[in-house]
């Protein structure tokens, strides 16, 4: 039996090989590799439940722009997804699923926000404070938070003071009702286009305040028929195919979209289609973006430039001085009732914001802000010089505008799974990327963006406040894989073991369930 003292000394300190921060789809994908690979860890979520941005996210019309069976783990293929596009809550049910298939609520610490995380030189340990009081303890750190879970809620004069109603689309107030409301939304980036269509068929009067258009391309919204389900069910092949059909289509967009000569052709398109869908001409000129298609996230709507033909629905694109009691007041002295404001206005994408009240120290003693200080830059978004035995999801420059990010992160996963096993064959205790291999991924990356659509001189969130394009790869998939699918050994500098107290690596899975069941019963 376990006395008092050891018992309240277990309930303070937990220990596993990696520690993982983040309950979504990159943190889970990790977490079923590791299972596999015998790796022991626990997922640490800030939340009351796993799922990230589809457990935040839950707007009407909120979707996938990537197709469901692309946006989904090559190795847990789902052939019952109802549509070619999924919402948010059947994505979530998909993640679910996943979880409880693989007893990964087991390996999950909720309600449990990091606040701080140091590594331990000596005895080649990270060492992660959380809200819980518990601290845990690893020899690897994975950060596997995402860029889009922090919203950004513009500061507008006199918002304090709105006696109506206010909310960000990441945090959807369902209680309340638009039935009949004079709704203002701030922002048409791609929760705008999807909730747009969804709250005009609802309210009184529909107020859109846009900062700069969107170029939307029409969505094959088409459910899937239960003979298409039968055959995904019953031939995995067959959807594997068609899986694959689906990426080697979305992976030629980098070239006839993103590229500047293909991108000329396909502006041309979307200009026939929104005359096409808009009727008034002036709300149609309103609704063309001044900047080349692609150099902002291109976004998927088959409902949007329609919606501008209601007549309970308008677009403003002059700024908002104020807000007042009642509504809005334009920078051009307008005033615009309302009763209700979305904002559909995105997230804060730079980790040096997100990241900003967790300080996190590495092997040489410095803070990973200052590392990135100039910008956020790692070796494929995946690690940073200066900091042994961690690792990040969806880092600088990993972001996609053409093709699936599950692609990515399943890319990322396989590295870091072999840098760790490579670490425990050749008995070192920390493995870090040398300050020349990052610098010459960022000289490669910089000299990728020549000749595409995000070299033309556009600003949009993928760019730091410093002017960088941080957010997006931009070449194929397909050279992202190429160049994560082995570990080069020279890009790395593997340090000997300093001290026997580090967790081992290759705890079994037996192992890692015995211990996180002794911690539940505790």
């Amino acid at each position: 039996m376990m006395n008092s003292s050891t018992k309240t000394q277990q309930q303070e300190v937990d220990s596993a090989a990696v520690i993982i921060i983040g309950g979504g789809l990159g943190g889970l994908c990790s977490a079923k590799r590791f299972l596999d690979e015998g790796i022991d860890f626990v997922i640490l979520e800030k939340s009351n439940d796993i799922g990230g941005t589809w457990r935040d996210n839950t707007y009407p019309g909120c979707a996938c722009d990537t197709q469901s069976h692309l946006y989904s783990y090559s190795f847990a293929g789902n052939p019952n997804w109802s549509r070619r596009f999924a919402g948010w809550s059947e994505i979530k049910q998909y993640i679910d699923d996943f979880v409880e298939a693989n007893a990964l609520e087991r390996y999950t610490r909720l309600n449990t926000a990091m606040t701080s995380a140091t590594f331990n030189n000596e005895k080649s340990l990270w060492s992660v404070t959380t809200s819980s009081g518990i601290t845990y303890e690893g020899q690897y750190f994975l950060l596997a938070t995402g860029p889009l879970h922090v919203p950004v809620i513009p500061n507008l004069k006199g918002a304090n003071n709105f006696d109506g109603h206010q909310f960000h689309t990441a945090r959807w107030d369902h209680d309340y009702s638009l039935e009949n409301k004079r709704v203002a939304i701030i922002g048409t980036g791609a929760s705008g286009v999807q909730v747009i269509p969804e709250v005009a068929k609802k309210a009184k009067k529909l107020s859109v305040f846009q900062r700069s258009g969107a170029w939307v391309l029409p969505r094959n919204e088409r459910p899937y028929s239960a003979l298409t389900k039968w055959i995904f069910r019953n031939i995995p092949f067959a959807r594997k195919l068609y899986r694959s059909f689906l990426y080697v289509a979305n992976e030629a967009r980098i070239f006839l979209v993103f590229q500047k000569t293909g991108g000329r052709i396909s502006e041309l398109l979307i200009r026939q289609y929104i005359k096409y869908q808009v009727k008034n001409k002036d709300t149609r000129q309103k609704l063309i973006p001044t900047y080349n298609l692609g150099c902002k996230r291109v976004l998927i709507s088959s409902q949007y430039y329609k919606t501008f033909n209601r007549e309970n629905v308008d677009i403003n694109l002059d700024d908002i001085a104020a807000i007042e009691k009642n509504g809005v007041v334009t920078s051009q002295g307008d005033f615009v009732p309302v009763d209700c404001i979305i904002y559909a206005t995105g997230f804060d994408t730079d980790p040096r914001s997100y990241l900003s009240q967790v300080p996190i120290r590495g092997s040489q003693g410095k803070l990973l802000l200052d590392a990135w200080k100039g910008g956020p830059e790692s070796y494929y978004g995946i690690t940073t010089p200066g900091f042994a035995n961690f690792f990040q999801l969806i880092g600088a420059n990993t972001g996609l505008g053409h093709n699936s990010i599950i692609f990515i992160i399943e890319c990322q996963v396989n590295l870091i799974t072999k840098l760790i096993k490579q670490a425990k064959q050749r008995s070192v205790s920390q493995v870090e990327v040398t300050s020349e291999a990052a610098k010459d991924f960022l000289d490669t990356v910089v000299n990728l963006f020549d000749g595409t659509v995000w070299d033309t001189g556009c600003r949009s969130w993928y760019h730091s406040k410093e002017g960088l394009n941080f957010s997006i790869w931009p070449a194929s998939t397909t050279r992202f894989w190429l160049k994560t699918l082995k570990v080069r050994e020279q890009d790395f500098e593997w340090r000997k073991r300093a001290n026997t107290g580090s967790t081992s690596v290759g705890a079994t899975r037996e192992q890692s369930v015995s211990r996180n069941a002794a911690l539940e019963n505790s």
